[in-house]
């Protein structure tokens, strides 16, 4: 199934009463985002996952724990630490994404430098009314360690990008053709939905009320998060994707993909690709010719 493949996502929450006003405050956090502070202690912990590896190029393995609360429903901070000295804790966990958190991908940040990424995330959830497709909801924090200190590099969530109604997606008024637009990156886009024969008089946008219409959004969190190296210079791009619930169960609207290089020590975001998915495996990212997706937009930044 399409989205059986979507790496990780905890149970996206319906945000029909969350709607808030766009802003020229481009910045305003759609979900509260994972926030870093260094040598803090977690009542009652329990080790969460645990890996050793060599980190800053030392010679020596490092120690590196990933730690929580068992206290019930208090998912919301994590603690990382390594060799049982340097700690950072990650708060404002987003209580409502549930599912937990562990330990992913080692990320390559140049020859001699790695990220490793943090990911929340939980169960597939199955199609609802206002999520009409499999999907898994969930995000990355990356870090980084000097030898000494650990530190966020990248946090996916807390991006401009993900304010609430930073995405306008709207009916153009004729056939199947829908119009979408990036309120911070500016970019635009009109193409035409599939709708399966059995369901096009039901769900004919020309006859559909406007209030549906106009609360097609993207889900709050990502379907998927990756590492890729995208243009072979041995440093792994992040590739962010969220996908846009369609009208019935299993229809999606739309993928969009950011993607983020690493430059002068930090992320930042240089491309976002706007897709649809021509089939129901290998295609719920952004990968250069993949051929089960269609792009239909793409903006360099």
């Amino acid at each position: 199934m399409f989205l059986s493949i979507v790496a990780l996502l905890v149970g996206c929450v319906s945000r029909e009463n969350d709607k808030q006003p766009i802003s020229s405050e481009m910045n305003t956090k759609t979900a509260s985002s994972p926030s870093a502070k260094a040598n803090e202690e977690l009542p009652h912990q329990v080790l969460l996952d645990q890996i050793s590896k060599d980190w800053n190029n030392d010679g020596e393995d490092d120690d590196i724990r990933l730690v929580g609360s068992d206290n019930p429903g208090s998912m919301q901070t994590v603690l990382v630490e390594i060799n049982g000295r340097s700690k950072i804790e990650l708060t404002d966990y987003q209580h409502e994404i549930g599912g937990y958190a562990r330990f992913g991908k080692w990320i390559k940040l140049g020859p001699n430098e790695q990220g490793l990424a943090v990911m929340f995330g939980g169960d597939e959830q199955e199609p609802t009314k206002s999520q009409p497709a499999w999907h898994k909801s969930y995000f990355w924090v990356v870090l980084g360690y000097d030898g000494n200190k650990l530190s966020v590099v990248f946090d996916t969530l807390n991006q401009p990008y993900m304010k609430l109604d930073n995405i306008a997606f709207t009916y153009s008024g004729e056939g199947n053709r829908f119009e979408f637009k990036d309120r911070f990156t500016g970019m635009e886009a009109a193409y035409d939905i599939a709708i399966e024969k059995s369901y096009r008089e039901l769900y004919d946008p020309q006859k559909m009320p406007k209030d549906i219409l106009d609360r097609i959004e993207p889900a709050l969190f990502y379907n998927s998060v990756d590492a890729i190296d995208l243009n072979g210079d041995g440093i792994e791009e992040i590739v962010c994707t969220r996908y846009i619930p369609g009208f019935y169960l299993q229809h999606v609207l739309g993928l969009v993909s950011y993607i983020f290089e690493w430059n002068n020590d930090e992320y930042q975001l240089k491309k976002e690709i706007l897709f649809k998915s021509l089939s129901y495996v290998g295609s719920d990212a952004y990968v250069p010719d993949n051929p089960h997706i269609e792009v239909v937009g793409e903006l360099s930044i």
